[in-house]
């Protein structure tokens, strides 16, 4: 097996293009390398092409449940994705789903008068919310 590393998009993106025969070993050694580049601090997503490589019929290794038990910290520590593409052009994409939040609005300068009009209504809207839980 043999494998270059490429970065694309500022850095944010490395892709791992594999070539040649993969057995168990080596399976393993590239996810130990795969893993060891999503840890670092600017790779948002890491793209394994297998396109080129020759895999072994029995080998479990791509599975989804061994590559979601490797990668699971590492796609929980920060917002990024893992793609891997197989040569009959099917992908498994894990993604952690941390999109970053939303800025919070600001507070709005009101009257007293209002904010005590909106408090008594929202001390209402809570007593009826009980009313109807009970």
């Amino acid at each position: 097996m043999r494998f270059r590393i490429v970065k694309e998009k500022g850095g944010e993106v490395f892709l791992i293009v594999v070539s040649g025969e993969i057995d168990e070993d080596s399976g393993w050694d590239l996810l130990q390398v795969a893993q060891t580049m999503m840890l670092m601090p600017n790779c948002r997503e890491l793209v394994i092409d297998l396109l080129g490589a020759k895999i072994e019929d029995e080998l479990s290794i791509f599975s989804t449940d061994t590559l979601a038990s490797v990668f699971e910290e590492n796609l929980l520590d920060k917002d990024s994705a893992l793609v891997i593409r197989f040569g009959d052009n099917d992908e498994i994409r894990l993604c952690s789903g941390q999109m970053p939040l939303e800025p919070v609005q600001p507070y709005v300068n009101v009257r007293l008068d209002e904010a005590k009009m909106y408090g008594r209504a929202m001390q209402w809207l809570e007593r009826e919310v009980r009313l109807l839980i009970n």
